[in-house]
């Protein structure tokens, strides 16, 4: 029997090197067997189809990954995808005049995104002390038409995908807010890691090479990316300089240490509770 992966994505920039090589039928050649599914509503969108068996296998934001994994016992951490950090930008009604530090309420596309977590690594950046309050809305073409009508909320959200919205005067940028971990990272079904061991390898070994050529053709892939999603090519330039993805040569350290920002973050904020994170480590990576 061979492996079938149904894997979702964010359909962003971030994960065109992967989609590009489905499309490519790299995986196919290996009797791995990729359909691949975009989540423009992304992590939390993702979590729900995960929970339901709708996919076996995703690309989370690391936060949600992590705050799913830790109550999820069908799921493990495969591996990083995107090592650098994700870089959102902070997005309002042109009509507003409030600063950055005015805001305690978000729209997010809902409960468990990276819009929604992230909102508490805003606050604890800027000091923010009233309690955050959240509107569900839904994908980024409705986050941004509720931010225009809504001075008082702001959106965060990958700042360069979120340019044609500026452009179009939409909402107005702010800000700039950085993870201060790896970005983005796979999970995938305990039982399918444990039933295909072999070509789980091989699948990961297939993603480093893919990365790691996309990487490298630098004006290739920019031109991909801006033909594919219609942007601009300076911008993809700044992007694509500061993204790096998972080539094979990360080190298990790296990744632990990584994991374990995020996760002390969580649990400072009351996201994820009574976790230990070696036990975490433990049980939901093959990191140790």
């Amino acid at each position: 029997m061979n492996l079938a992966l149904k894997i979702g994505g964010v359909p962003e920039h971030f994960n065109l090197p992967i989609k590009k090589a489905i499309f490519d039928g790299v995986f196919e050649a290996k009797n791995i067997h990729f359909n691949w599914l975009d989540f423009p509503k992304g992590t939390g969108a993702m979590i729900e189809a995960l929970n339901e068996n709708h996919i076996n296998a995703a690309i989370l934001l690391t936060e949600g990954a992590i705050k799913f994994l830790t109550q999820n016992p069908n799921y493990i951490f495969f591996d990083f995808i995107v090592t650098a950090p994700l870089y959102w930008g902070v997005f309002v009604s042109p009509n507003s005049s409030e600063q950055l530090t005015d805001f305690h309420k978000f729209a997010i596309s809902r409960p468990g995104s990276g819009s929604h977590l992230m909102a508490y690594h805003f606050a604890t950046t800027h000091n923010i002390s009233e309690d955050l309050v959240f509107e569900t809305v839904g994908d980024i073409e409705s986050l941004a038409d509720f931010v225009n009508r809504n001075p008082n909320y702001a959106l965060l959200w990958e700042e360069f995908m979120t340019q044609k919205f500026v452009q179009a005067q939409l909402v107005k940028q702010i800000g700039v807010l950085p993870t201060p971990w790896a970005s983005f990272c796979m999970v995938i079904r305990r039982d399918m890691a444990e039933s295909f061991q072999d070509e789980i390898q091989l699948m990961r070994n297939l993603m480093h090479g893919i990365y790691y050529k996309f990487k490298q053709n630098a004006t290739e892939s920019i031109d991909y990316i801006c033909k594919f999603y219609d942007l601009g090519w300076e911008d993809m330039k700044v992007w694509f300089d500061r993204t790096e993805w998972n080539d094979g040569y990360l080190d298990k350290n790296f990744s632990i240490a990584q994991l374990k920002i995020c996760f002390d973050f969580l649990k400072q904020q009351g996201i994820i509770t009574n976790q230990d994170f070696d036990n975490f480590i433990r049980d939901k990576t093959n990191l140790v």
